[in-house]
């Protein structure tokens, strides 16, 4: 392969990326992102304000810091938030990009599997949402932690083994999760890296003294988690209706948008249940495969794919995003596998074939930037106008916002209340399409238009 060759390849998922993901730029806050812009503006100074629960209970404290420190320096200006998700992107691209290259030592194989993984469908919407940031920093830490294992099995050396540890420990304080690098690594030890006993000793003496310092915090912290009290998180039979579901999400563009409970069960049309059944059997059974007659590189990517799924198996309805890291292996996985399994098969055909893949991907995450472009577009057009309207109202005022067929799923009611609390610095009451009330404080009443303006 020529020098061009191998600087085209690797420069081949960034272009995939920037291509794809440039519209996001523009984009203002989502609902769930306003609820970590008022948790950080209420942060008070001090280290141990970063391990406060939020009201929706994760002990994040990584993600507390992020929020906290980019809050200080951009305020409300979305681009900075974007532009910070989409740079952690690009790393966790070519951190995937390394390890395929070590698998596979092609550089075609390796620019597919970034690629792949720089446009999958589950990674697009931590990606596309500021609050997303808790899947996106946390699969920095934890590739970051098998990339260092990785180079302390090759070279050892107490530099590589604290960075093993202290990228481990972020990844914990970011995403509880990331406990899972744990069996990860060790299995990786097993099938193929065999470390010595004096660095298996060092090694995992520290990430066990880690997980343990992480335990002992997070039971003194972690008070609730609103997903188990409300049960959308639980231990039960929904967990092996979820295994199909999920692995179908890590290879197609999802078209019920980004909900993965209509996949199989969901949809009333018998030929999609079966074409996603089909699909499924032949997921199944090349991983099967896969597992019997693979490299050991080709078994690892396996067992990390396995591993980060496993977490997310127990949600009622799973949220795409929460794959972000599954994608990062599976993509290795899919393009391994098809080498490895059939090595008769022409190169164009199998970069014919994964390119398709990748373009559909694309072709679907812009269809939904743009749906996500028109809603926070309304949404800033309607907590601009509310905001400037409550400005200069007494303190303690109610403000009754009222709008005819605000869109479904935008949240806007929370955005508006939320959103005024951070642009102004009244304590104002806002009611979205309430009955009006009586009050002993100031109340007023406004209509909007339906982008967002208030009706004159």
């Amino acid at each position: 392969m020529s020098r061009f060759q191998k600087i085209v390849w690797c420069l081949f998922p960034l272009v995939v990326a920037l291509a794809t993901y440039w519209k996001m730029f523009d984009n203002y806050f989502l609902v769930d992102d306003w609820g970590w812009l008022c948790f950080a503006k209420q942060f008070k100074e001090g280290a141990i304000t970063l391990f406060q629960q939020p009201s929706w209970g994760y002990f994040r404290p990584v993600v507390n810091a992020w929020f906290m420190v980019v809050y200080r320096l951009a305020g409300m200006h979305a681009v900075i938030y974007y532009f910070l998700n989409f740079g952690l992107h690009i790393i966790n691209i070519y951190l995937v990009w390394y390890f395929a290259k070590t698998a596979s030592q092609r550089y075609e194989t390796a620019g597919l599997a970034a690629a792949l993984f720089a446009v999958n469908v589950p990674s697009a919407e931590a990606v596309l949402w500021v609050s997303g940031i808790s899947d996106v920093l946390g699969a920095t830490w934890v590739l970051g932690t098998l990339f260092w294992c990785h180079k302390y099995w090759q070279k050892g050396g107490n530099l590589r083994l604290s960075a093993v540890t202290v990228f481990y420990g972020l990844a914990l304080f970011t995403k509880e999760t990331a406990a899972l690098t744990l069996p990860g690594i060790l299995i990786s030890d097993l099938l193929m890296w065999h470390l010595n006993r004096g660095q298996r000793f060092r090694l995992y003496s520290l990430l066990v003294i880690i997980t343990g310092v992480y335990l002992a915090t997070g039971l003194f912290f972690w008070r609730s988690s609103v997903a188990v009290n409300d049960g959308l998180y639980a231990l039960g039979w929904h967990a092996l209706k979820n295994i199909p579901i999920l692995l179908i999400s890590l290879l197609t563009p999802n078209p019920f948008l980004f909900g993965t409970e209509k996949y199989l069960n969901g949809s009333n049309a018998g030929w999609i249940k079966l074409m996603f059944g089909g699909l499924f059997a032949g997921q199944l059974s090349g991983l099967l495969l896969s597992l019997k007659r693979g490299s050991a590189w080709l078994k690892i990517q396996i067992t990390w794919t396995i591993l980060f799924i496993l977490p997310i198996l127990f949600f009622l309805h799973p949220p795409r995003r929460t794959l972000y890291l599954a994608s990062a292996a599976f993509s290795i996985v899919l393009v391994l596998a098809v080498r490895e399994l059939l090595p008769g098969l022409r190169e164009k055909i199998l970069i014919t074939g994964v390119l398709i893949i990748i373009t559909a991907d694309s072709l679907f995450i812009q269809v939904r930037e743009n749906v996500y472009h028109n809603q926070t577009k309304l949404i800033k057009n309607a907590v601009s106008s509310v905001a400037a309207y409550c400005q200069n109202l007494p303190l303690n005022s109610v403000v009754i916002v009222r709008m005819e067929n605000p869109p479904k799923y935008s949240h806007l009611d929370r955005a508006i209340e939320q959103g005024v609390l951070l642009l102004t610095q009244n304590d104002i009451v806002i009611s979205f399409n309430q009955p009006a009330k009586t009050s002993d404080r100031g109340y007023y009443e406004i209509k909007l238009t339906p982008e967002g303006g208030l009706q004159q």
